[in-house]
């Protein structure tokens, strides 16, 4: 059993230094300039770039573009806020982007509903001041979404789009 845990740990401490270098390289100046530039003067100033985190998804390009399908595909079929995608593409530069309205909220629903914690590695836990009405009515708005029996379904979905 030692032999496997030692084989995890250098597994997750690869991964950890993969990400160290990843964001070493996305916050080095050469890289914010490149994701400048493929902002257009003619856009809204709300706008986000998106990129993938270099050395953390295996298919980059593939995963930009299924991000951007997902995106417009929820836009026009739910009533979900999602963000409209103004551009996305590869750049010879800075590889696989989006470029997506900015809806000005920064956290996903699992984090807008999750209690304080004074350990990030804590499991997260639902906030108790939430009023089931509340959560009633968020649930309520994902349900609306359509759900697929199969993956060929929702490519069929995606390919009518």
């Amino acid at each position: 059993m030692a032999a496997r845990q030692d084989s995890d740990n250098l597994a997750w401490d690869r991964s950890d230094e993969l990400w160290e270098k990843a964001m070493k390289q996305v916050r080095l100046s050469s890289t914010c300039r490149k994701i400048e530039s493929l902002v257009e003067k003619g856009l809204s100033a709300n706008v986000l770039v998106r990129l993938p985190c270099p050395d953390q998804a295996v298919f980059p390009a593939e995963k930009t573009l299924a991000e951007a399908a997902t995106t417009a595909f929820i836009s026009q079929h739910t009533q979900l806020p999602a963000p409209k995608v103004s551009y996305h593409g590869i750049d010879a530069d800075a590889g696989p982007f989006m470029i997506i309205e900015d809806l000005g909220s920064r956290r996903g629903m699992g984090q807008a509903l999750e209690a304080p914690r004074e350990d990030p590695n804590d499991a997260p836990v639902l906030r108790p001041d939430i009023s089931e009405i509340k959560l009633k009515g968020l649930y309520a708005k994902m349900a609306l979404c359509t759900t697929f029996k199969t993956a060929d379904e929702w490519y069929v979905a995606l390919a009518e789009m």
